[in-house]
């Protein structure tokens, strides 16, 4: 069983029970995957205690202060294999629907994470003739609008508000030994119809969207003869206004967009007309 952030962290602090130590212990040891979660992050923690001891002067204390407020977030979540053995007998949730005997469907693979409670399946269905997974949780958050992710194959699939994620160009039958994971969004923003009206781009000029949490993002709409147009560019995530490798998503209604990018770098979306709002996901 895999190690979480919040397991790690404990471990590095001795606040885990004696047996659960020596477990973590051994299971560093053996699995490469939870070794370089627990490298990244001891190495956060190392510099943060090399800055926290230096000399500050008091405008340095109130950036130290910022700092601790925006300590990484723990927003993946790694997926164990269910075996098939254990599948059968499994306690789904609630919320799976699925009844392999009764729909023309066939799970190939089940993954779970145990806190928070997820499960994940790799399905082919013939009467849609789609191959897909399906995120199941009795939390929205952690299964609408979510990246789950590959990354070993550098691939990611984003689910929709039920938690389907269409899987296209991959071997579905040769996914069950890879390493899964659930990836939550960094910062969510939303835009309600009343925020802005593409019919009058002319009056709108910059919008500034921030976040409980202090992140910043630039949105500009754009009219254009091919149609009405959203630009965005992150301006600070997580404390960091110089980020790499960011994905951005844009979710309208049933449209789901994703672009790459960085803090330097704008992405445009083509807007749908007769929407009900427009949420936008960050992922880092």
């Amino acid at each position: 069983m895999h190690l979480n952030y919040e397991d790690i962290l404990r471990f590095i602090d001795h606040k885990l029970e004696k047996d659960k130590m020596e477990y973590a212990n051994k299971h560093l040891s053996d699995c490469e995957y939870c070794l370089e979660l627990y490298n990244q992050i001891t190495l956060t923690s190392k510099k943060y205690n090399e800055f926290l001891n230096q000399d500050y002067s008091e405008e340095l204390k109130l950036i130290n202060e910022k700092f601790k407020y925006h300590q990484p977030r723990a927003n993946i979540i790694l997926l164990q294999l269910l075996p098939k053995i254990c599948a059968d007998d499994f306690p789904y949730l609630a919320a799976d629907g699925i009844q392999e005997e009764n729909l023309p469907i066939q799970i190939i693979s089940t993954f779970i994470s145990e806190d928070p409670e997820i499960v994940v399946k790799l399905i082919k269905d013939a009467k849609l003739d789609e191959e897909y997974l399906l995120v199941l949780s009795e939390n929205e958050e952690n299964m609408s609008n979510v990246l789950i992710e590959l990354p070993q194959l550098n691939r990611h699939f984003m689910t929709d508000k039920k938690g389907k994620a269409i899987i296209q160009n991959l071997d579905i039958d040769s996914l069950s030994n890879e390493k899964w994971q659930v990836k939550l969004p960094d910062a969510v923003f939303k835009l309600e119809p009343f925020d802005y009206n593409p019919d009058k781009t002319e009056e709108t000029t910059e919008v500034i969207l921030t976040t409980k949490n202090n992140d910043k993002l630039k949105i500009n709409f754009e009219e254009k003869t091919e149609g009405h147009f959203l630009q965005i560019q992150l301006l600070e995530l997580n404390g960091k206004v110089d980020i790499d490798d960011i994905k951005i998503s844009l979710i309208q209604d049933d449209q789901i967009y994703i672009e790459k990018a960085n803090s330097h770098s704008v992405v445009s979306f083509n807007l749908k007309e007769g929407s009900d709002g427009i949420n936008i996901r960050i992922f880092s």
